[in-house]
């Protein structure tokens, strides 16, 4: 799994939308909320990696033992 966040650019549907109101951005607490949901409820295999160019937020995850078989 890769975890990135988007850039809403100047010009773009996007950047519209959010300044109409009818786009709005989750806070950082909401995306990390979110992504700790969606590791607990994998039923798989998984290393998480978010250490790409477009993210600027690093996270290591700590795995129970009891989750990692």
């Amino acid at each position: 799994m890769i975890i990135t966040n988007v850039t809403i650019m100047l010009g773009t549907q996007l950047y519209q939308q959010r300044e109409n109101g009818e786009f709005v951005e989750s806070t950082e607490k909401e995306r990390l909320l979110e992504i700790c949901e969606l590791i607990a409820q994998l039923k798989n295999p998984i290393v998480v990696d978010s250490e790409t160019s477009s993210s600027s937020v690093f996270l290591l995850p700590i795995f129970q033992k009891k989750r990692l078989h």
